[in-house]
């Protein structure tokens, strides 16, 4: 047995490890300190078995507690790795398998150690070597397992310094002295191993790894019992108070600094503070701060006033006991100081400006009320006053409702009760309501005879907060929208109607055809209609005409229809009736009936004709659709064999109204057509062509009902703008014939019937025999009987004046040729 300096720096070593590892011990609740206190005995049993290594002076002693010291020298690697991914928050490493694959290595070095006399692998040869610090020492030639270990040892380590590192330059603030010192104790005998594995031997040649454990142990101590190491959780705490708003700082049970952060000399305006400063010296120059004194150690709010930079600064200060992880021991105190300058001179600034506020609440145009949260009124403002017929003093400070009986005659919840009270039942009070965030808007209708109340109004009611951004009542305010509403129901029954007839759009009864789509309402009948000869009319008699024929003809069907069925104009002259629960004899009764009704309009100018069809859905699968298409199949089918009856009596029409207008007289009319027949007769026409003379004849000035009865009538010269007018009726009588399959066969004869000759006429400017034979033919014989009849605006002449006319304009307006015939004819 041997001592020496050497032995004795590692039982100093040992004693430093062991003491650090019991009070680590009493700590081991704290987070992490459970894995410290394991690698202060991973240490202490590496310098336990090294002072009997180095104490000992034969190779078989130094072998033995050197295969010993193992434990101790894979285990130290490994724990502080763990220890630092605890101290850092990495929980990845910390899981059962990462960890069990961790000790592999180190539990195969041990193994190593122990049969390393069978293989060599970790030490080739042990010798004996001497020297005045260490005496006799071991000296061990290294095998490859020793560098395998070594390299593992070492990756360790550097990834735990470099861990340790990352938390320094992350977290700059006081905490980071924890991570100085963690870095400072492993770099010691991380680089007295460096030396003793990698230096020549001659100049260490002896492990001084565990006798550098006794720095460590020094300044681990001293983060152990000074800077609080397991008390505070450095990492995971810098991230909180870091990223508060609010200036925190912590002090230990001997008012010193354990943690601050930088929120906290800024808000006071003080120095910055240093880990382990006491609390007098902070805080001697703020007298008011004396307060900390009787709040430290206690849950309690206070605020304090003082001086800062020349102006007033308020601070609300927040103090609790600090206490250890297992919550049974207090280790310090904790401040929290908010800096409430704004929401003090807020409040100020609020107070002043009550009475302002409240002026502007009373003088705003909508009635407005508030209450508190306990239904209390807290605003009645002028408008409100006024609607309701109660003064302010007479209701402000009421509960129970007392603002809802002006209008709705008793007390009850309103919207502004619906805000703070979201589970009262009284949406379906209000129509159109909406919530908007935290507001909630409604219309609704007041009728309260009893204070002659009747009227729409639009409300919204909203929270009202307090200073501090709590709800300290609600505040409501209606607005008068009768006039709106009543705009509304215009526009809506505009959108849902016919300008023209009255009765419901196309829209509305699309609409209504997916309502009633339903068993409930089978059978269903569609009944289609479309008026007969509009389009005739329209350019016959102008489309005011039409439009009084549509008017009439949408009267006949509503007429004839029952309350619940949906009378519609479907398209522009067709109407659409639905009829519910309506089979297909009682749909062809209601037929029948518009029929009677179009026939007793038979005297009128224009008669009313209607085609009609219907079809019924009977079976739920029909589609209604499909019921729609066959109703208006059958009334095409109706319209085309009422179609030349109804042109019969249109046409009929246009000739009365010819003769009404004196455009044309019957005797004229005759004696044209005879005319007429006779050059027929004379050119020796077909029968077919004979038969579109004779229609020509009597109709070939048709489009004159289209223009004004006062230009028709006039005595005296036509201005150029009537005879303008007068001259476009050859293309209106050309619209009326083609609007008639009776008349399409003249439509081109009416079209060229004002055309002359020598192509001077109108509308086309045609010129000789491009105008039809037809038109030339008529145009002489109407030609020749104005000027022998007697007009009131113009003189007549003889005969033989007459036929000279017609000579006279031969080659000119007439056909001379034709002109040659007729004058043979008349002679």
């Amino acid at each position: 047995m041997q001592l020496n300096a050497f032995s004795t720096a590692l039982i100093a070593a040992t004693i430093i490890n062991a003491t650090l590892a019991y009070f680590t011990w009493k700590k081991r609740p704290a987070a992490g300190s459970t894995v410290f206190f394991i690698l202060l005995i991973a240490v202490s049993v590496w310098t336990f078995f090294a002072v009997f290594e180095a104490i000992s002076r034969t190779v078989f002693y130094k072998t033995l507690f050197s295969v010993l010291t193992y434990p101790g020298i894979v285990s130290v690697p490994v724990f502080f790795f763990i220890f630092v991914c605890s101290h850092a928050k990495i929980q990845y490493f910390l899981k059962a398998k990462n960890l069990a694959f961790l000790f592999i290595i180190p539990v195969l070095t041990v193994v190593m150690a122990a049969t390393n006399s069978f293989h060599r692998l970790l030490w080739k040869e042990v010798s004996l070597g001497k020297n005045d610090l260490a005496g006799i020492y071991g000296i061990y030639s290294p095998g490859a397992w020793f560098w395998v270990n070594i390299a593992y040892s070492y990756i360790l380590v550097v990834a735990a310094l470099l861990i340790l590192i990352a938390a320094l330059l992350r977290f700059r603030h006081l905490y980071n002295l924890q991570s100085r010192i963690l870095i400072i104790a492993s770099l010691a005998p991380f680089l007295a191993n460096l030396v003793y594995a990698f230096s020549p031997k001659s100049i260490v040649g002896f492990d001084i790894t565990p006798v550098f454990f006794t720095v460590s142990g020094i300044f681990l101590y001293y983060a152990l019992f000074y800077f609080k190491l397991f008390d505070l959780s450095p990492v995971a705490w810098e991230t909180i108070i870091e990223s508060m708003d609010d200036g925190v700082i912590l002090f230990n049970l001997q008012d010193k600094v354990v943690d601050v952060n930088e929120k906290f000399s800024e808000i006071l305006g003080i120095e910055k503070v240093r880990l382990g400063m006491q609390k007098d010296a902070i805080f001697s120059k703020i007298p008011e701060m004396s307060i900390l004194y009787d709040l430290a150690g206690k849950n309690q709010r206070k605020e304090v006033s003082f001086n800062k930079n020349g102006s007033r600064t308020y601070l609300q200060i927040t103090s609790s006991p600090l206490f250890n992880r297992d919550k049974k021991k207090v280790i310090g105190s904790i401040f929290i100081f908010r800096d409430i300058t704004a929401s003090k001179i807020s409040e100020q600034k609020l107070k002043e400006t009550k009475n302002l506020l409240s002026d502007i609440i009373d003088f705003l145009p909508d009635p407005t009320c508030a209450i508190d949260m306990e239904g209390r009124v807290i605003v009645w403002n002028k408008t409100m006053e006024k609607l309701s017929g109660i003064k302010k003093k007479d209701i402000l400070g009421k509960s129970g409702y007392p603002y809802s009986v002006p209008f709705y005659g008793k007390p009850r919840p309103v919207l502004l009760d619906l805000v703070l009270h979201r589970d009262l039942n009284i949406e379906n009070l209000y129509d159109n309501i909406e919530y908007i965030d935290d507001k909630i808007t409604a219309e609704a209708r007041i009728s309260n005879k009893a204070n002659n109340m009747n009227f729409y109004f639009w409300s919204i009611a909203s929270p009202l907060y307090g200073p501090e951004g709590q709800i300290i009542g609600s505040i409501e305010s209606v607005r008068d929208i009768t006039d709106r509403k009543n705009m509304e129901k215009k526009l809506k029954h505009i959108s849902f109607h016919d300008p023209l007839t009255k009765l419901y759009n196309r829209a509305f009864f699309e609409e209504e055809l997916k309502r009633l789509d339903s068993p409930r309402y089978m059978p269903t009948s569609i009944i289609m209609s479309d008026v007969n000869g509009l389009k005739l009319v329209n350019d016959a008699f102008g489309h005011d005409n039409g439009d009084s024929l549509l008017r009439q003809a949408a009267k006949i069907i509503k007429s004839c229809c029952r309350g619940v069925d949906v009378v519609a104009r479907w398209g522009g002259d067709e109407f659409v009736i639905l009829l519910p629960q309506t089979n297909t004899a009682q749909a062809l009764k209601i037929i029948e009936r518009i029929k009677e009704a179009c026939d007793k309009t038979s005297g009128l100018k224009i008669p009313v004709s209607i085609a009609l069809g219907c079809a019924t859905k009977t079976v739920e699968k029909d589609s209604v659709r499909n019921i729609l298409k066959k109703a208006e199949d059958k009334m095409y089918r109706s319209k085309l064999l009422e179609a030349k009856s109804v042109q019969n009596q249109i046409v009929k029409s246009l000739t009365n109204t010819l003769y009404e207008k004196n455009i044309e007289t019957v005797s004229h009319s005759k004696r044209v057509i005879d005319l007429s027949i006779k050059m027929g007769q004379k050119l020796k026409l077909a029968p077919d062509r004979m038969d579109e003379l004779i229609l020509h004849a009597s109709l070939h000035d048709i489009g004159k009902v289209a223009v004004g009865e006062e230009i028709i009538k006039k005595k005296g010269k036509l201005t150029d703008e009537e005879w303008h007018k007068v001259k476009k009726h050859s293309e209106a009588g050309y619209r009326i014939a083609s609007s008639s399959s009776l008349l399409v066969p003249i439509a081109d004869y009416i079209l060229a019937q004002h055309e002359w000759y020598n192509g001077k006429g109108y509308p086309r400017g045609l010129k000789g025999d491009n105008i039809p034979l037809i038109s030339r033919i008529v145009a002489i014989a109407d030609a020749y009987d104005v000027m022998i009849s007697k007009r009131s605006y113009k003189k007549t002449k003889s005969r033989q004046e007459a036929i000279e006319e017609l000579k006279k304009f031969a080659g000119i307006q007439f056909d001379p040729e034709l002109v040659k015939v007729f004058i043979e004819i008349i002679q």
